[in-house]
């Protein structure tokens, strides 16, 4: 996949924003739902379960407005941060990964207390990866990335306008320093939320 600057991700982000921002005008009176996620990241490449493990934290926020009777578009924040050691001299290493992805969600009612939803979208973001190594002292190095988000969930409503999320999400993120980084991977979890 060819990397991107910056610049490139901050166009590309306002394009988003703003087909986001006309497909909101399509409904004069929206429905709102905010929620707060936690979630085991489990990654699908090898190498980099090799070098951080099986799973780390997840959190993210996500908040989403119908744009009629079955779609809504979505916004999310999200961010994952894992410790490891480096193959060839077990030196300590670390990676943080934070995105933002936006997109279209189709929620499905099941009943009058629970919804199924699937959704797609674009996800930009950054990789930061820190290593301290007793040869070459410690180096930061950020890349930018442009990727996509899959998701599938079920929302359990309660208590007038609050429910549980429970989730399952695809995210495709890589990025090149010396060599590829792939943190490609699933988050699966649960939040809470509200409708407002």
């Amino acid at each position: 996949m060819e990397l991107y600057s910056i610049k490139n991700c901050a166009v590309v982000y306002t394009l988003i924003c703003s087909i986001l921002a006309c497909a909101i005008t399509l409904k004069a009176a929206p429905c709102w739902e905010a929620k707060v996620r936690g979630a085991a990241f489990i990654p699908t490449n090898s190498l980099f379960r090799e070098i951080y493990g099986s799973a780390a934290g997840n959190f993210d926020a996500e908040i989403a407005m119908n744009i009629g009777d079955c779609l809504q578009v979505w916004a999310n924040f999200d961010y994952t941060g894992i410790d490891g050691n480096s193959l060839n001299f077990c030196n300590p290493t670390s990676i943080n990964i934070f995105s933002g992805s936006f997109g279209l969600k189709a929620p499905f009612d099941t009943n009058d207390w629970s919804c199924v939803y699937l959704g797609f979208g674009p996800a930009i973001g950054g990789i930061q990866i820190k290593d301290n190594s007793q040869f070459s002292g410690c180096s930061n190095n950020t890349k930018a990335f442009v990727g996509f988000v899959a998701k599938f969930g079920v929302d359990f409503f309660f208590a007038n306008c609050w429910f549980v999320d429970f989730f399952a999400d695809y995210t495709y993120q890589k990025v090149s320093f010396q060599k590829l980084v792939d943190a490609s991977g699933v988050r699966i979890g649960a939040g809470i939320g509200c409708t407002f």
